[in-house]
């Protein structure tokens, strides 16, 4: 006794949404992983652009700028599984467990984003009694307010680089050695006093 065209077809369908949504799931668990991945190489590459300007605080705009940029390009918390007809029920818990995940991630974000401004306040002096809290401060390890104390990836005593003074005022001291700023200025008033 042979199958009947109906049989068949319902084989078939059944086949087919099977095999759709075992391809959903491998696409979303591929894209989280490829968000992770995402996630690790713009935290640490930003994290390395901005130690210059920002010193302790550059792991937590690395981390911050680097999650949410790996969270808009890889959306798998958005792609929703079309429960089929055949599979209904498994389809439904499934999607349940990715929409856990997503707040689970979420909450998860929110928690490092706290610790790591926690760890850029200490690392910056904030436990230190002088801490002002200002820019100069945020931007330089062991402020705490003491002279002497605070220190950049540029050292402390370069000559070049003044120690807590901050990111815009340092830039201007840099360009001035360099002769950017100052340099212009002084050439002109050197020819005017040799005039």
């Amino acid at each position: 006794m042979g199958l009947t065209w109906e049989q068949v077809a319902l084989g078939i369908d059944i086949k087919n949404e099977s095999l759709a949504a075992i391809q959903h799931k491998k696409d979303v668990a591929k894209m989280q992983l490829d968000e992770a991945d995402a996630a690790s190489k713009y935290k640490l590459g930003l994290t390395l652009i901005a130690y210059p300007f920002l010193g302790p605080m550059a792991p937590v705009v690395g981390d911050l700028v680097g999650e949410y940029i790996a969270d808009v390009q890889h959306p798998w918390e958005d792609m929703e599984l079309d429960p089929g007809k055949f599979f209904k029920t498994e389809d439904i818990s499934w999607q349940d467990d990715v929409d856990e995940m997503a707040s689970d991630q979420t909450l998860s974000q929110a928690l490092n984003a706290a610790t790591s401004l926690a760890k850029g306040y200490i690392s910056a002096g904030g436990l230190d009694e002088k801490f002002r809290g200002d820019w100069d401060d945020w931007t330089s390890w062991n402020t705490g307010g003491a002279e002497g104390g605070e220190w950049t990836i540029f050292g402390d005593e370069t000559g070049v680089w003044e120690a807590g003074a901050g990111l815009f005022k340092n830039l201007g001291s840099i360009g001035e050695t360099l002769g950017y700023w100052k340099g212009f200025t002084s050439n002109d008033e050197e020819e005017e006093d040799g005039e």
